[in-house]
């Protein structure tokens, strides 16, 4: 099964949490007791977050954290590859491959083509477009 896994996820609604950097800042605590989410989690989160430059962090009493960008700039690419990598749905779509098969197989070009379909669609859908209800999918098509 393909599915985003929770820590996107829950980065995901931690994102949801923060202002942007222009209308200050919110503890790591404070988010966690707003979604109900550990406080340890929420600030593993954010420190991903931070170091992929998604989020901006400021020390003293009126630190926190904050998006370093507007919600419609931020996509959900962004958020998953800050959280998990690269996105490749097959080995052979990595950097680092491993595969002991990629050479002699034929299936390599439609994973692909799969996951350049799925990166273009992770790149199209904001933040901001995350946090809107109801969320209207485009259709996607996979022939050539």
């Amino acid at each position: 099964m393909l599915k985003i896994s929770k820590l996107v996820d829950h980065g995901t609604l931690v994102l949801s949490q923060l202002p942007h950097k222009d209308h200050g800042y919110i503890s790591a605590s404070n988010v966690a007791q707003k979604i109900n989410l550990s406080p340890s989690n929420v600030s593993k989160i954010l420190k991903l977050m931070n170091k992929s430059q998604l989020v901006k962090s400021e020390r003293g009493a009126n630190g926190g954290y904050a998006l370093n960008s507007q919600p419609e700039k931020i996509t959900a690419a962004h958020i998953l590859t800050a959280l998990e990598g690269p996105i490749a749905i097959t080995e052979c779509l990595t950097d680092a491959t491993n595969c002991k098969v990629e050479q002699t197989c034929s299936m390599g070009h439609g994973w692909k083509k799969i996951n350049h379909l799925i990166q273009d669609a992770l790149s199209t859908m904001t933040l901001k477009e995350l946090q809107e209800k109801p969320i209207h999918f485009k259709s996607l098509t996979l022939r050539s």
